[in-house]
């Protein structure tokens, strides 16, 4: 067993490990231990790559990210509570704040709840249209394209939030959406016909005094 940097951080060898030496390292940011295998039963060499990983975890730290990952589930909801508070003060709309409800638990199903958002691969991304399309057969990839919008938005805030690296984004290929996809069928001349009859009349029936 060896101390380094002033006992910040810890070697040492157990029969359960087959004598390749481990590393512990308290946390104080988060109250936790880091410990890992140094996979090597050379003290000298598990000594330079504790020191070198020592190096790797302060540099996070003072950067300001996290060391110890948060689940997804855990993410979505601290992300809400953020996005509530810009519907409340007025930044975006109710009816976004619930377009961000709704994508961000498509986001949250697909990468499982209990996922630890470090643990994701970038490029795990890649698979989430065909998710979306196996989950509703007639989704659109305008509506898809949204979705992935929103969710890179989360993980910007997630990054500003030191709770990922500043350079993770997403990777969701590419999705091609087809022109004019969403675009409505025209009214016939009679339903249009119908309609501007209506519209010229309606307000009429309308009190004096309605709000709007």
């Amino acid at each position: 067993m060896s101390d380094i940097y002033d006992g910040k951080v810890r070697i040492f060898r157990t029969t359960h490990s087959g004598d390749v030496y481990q590393m512990r390292m308290y946390i104080q940011e988060e109250q936790k231990y880091v410990r890992k295998s140094l996979k090597t039963r050379d003290k000298q060499l598990a000594l330079t790559i504790a020191e070198n990983e020592y190096i790797r975890y302060r540099a996070k730290i003072l950067s300001g990210e996290k060391i110890f990952s948060i689940s997804a589930e855990e993410l979505r909801t601290r992300y809400l509570e953020s996005v509530e508070e810009l519907v409340t003060a007025g930044q975006i709309s109710e009816g976004r704040g619930r377009n961000i409800k709704t994508y961000t638990k498509h986001w949250m199903e697909f990468v499982g709840k209990a996922t630890r958002i470090q643990s994701i691969d970038k490029k795990f991304f890649q698979g989430y249209r065909a998710y979306r399309q196996k989950k509703v057969k007639d989704i659109t990839m305008t509506a898809v394209v949204n979705e992935t919008i929103t969710i890179k938005q989360m993980y910007r805030w997630t990054v500003n939030e030191g709770l990922m690296p500043g350079t993770y984004v997403p990777d969701f290929g590419k999705i091609n959406v087809q022109k004019n996809e969403v675009r409505r069928e025209s009214f016939s001349v009679k339903d249009y016909t119908s309609l501007v009859d209506v519209a010229s009349k309606w307000y009429t029936k309308v009190p004096t005094d309605h709000v709007k």
